[in-house]
């Protein structure tokens, strides 16, 4: 497959995007905390690595390597003033914020509280500076 990257094959490169999308989408969703920038950000990354196979080496793993395109896509992003301006409050139209509120669980208050948490761990994280907040993530979400 790699082999067949490097030489833009349509069909190795499927099979890498298959391969790889889902660890992609995952890291960059979790740096950046947006659906529809870390969609984004990985087709971006995708487009890079097809621009940049040529410089693929076949005899390594390529999951550092891309990684570290997803990495430097998401800081290129987090240096970019329209990112800077489009802090924004939650809409109630937002699924996440309304699905606790329309939930017919039977503890509504625990989910309440869990989607509480995880919004906490997210901004957290978020706050965190870009030096100790990639090997957080890296760690415990990627392995």
């Amino acid at each position: 497959m790699l082999e067949g990257v490097r030489n833009h094959s349509p069909e190795a490169m499927g099979e890498f995007f298959d391969y790889y999308f889902d660890r992609v989408f995952g890291l960059v969703l979790r740096l950046l905390g947006d659906r529809t920038a870390a969609e984004d950000v990985t087709q971006e990354v995708f487009f890079k690595v097809y621009r940049a196979a040529h410089q693929l080496d076949l005899a390594r793993d390529p999951g550092p390597w891309l990684t570290a395109i997803a990495y430097n896509a998401c800081r290129d992003l987090w240096r970019s003033s329209a990112h800077r301006m489009s802090g924004k409050s939650s809409s109630i139209d937002d699924e996440a914020v309304a699905a606790p509120l329309a939930s017919t669980a039977n503890d509504p208050e625990h989910d309440v509280l869990m989607h509480e948490r995880e919004r906490l761990v997210r901004k957290a994280l978020a706050e965190l500076p870009e030096q100790l907040r990639t090997p957080v993530l890296l760690y415990e979400y990627q392995g």
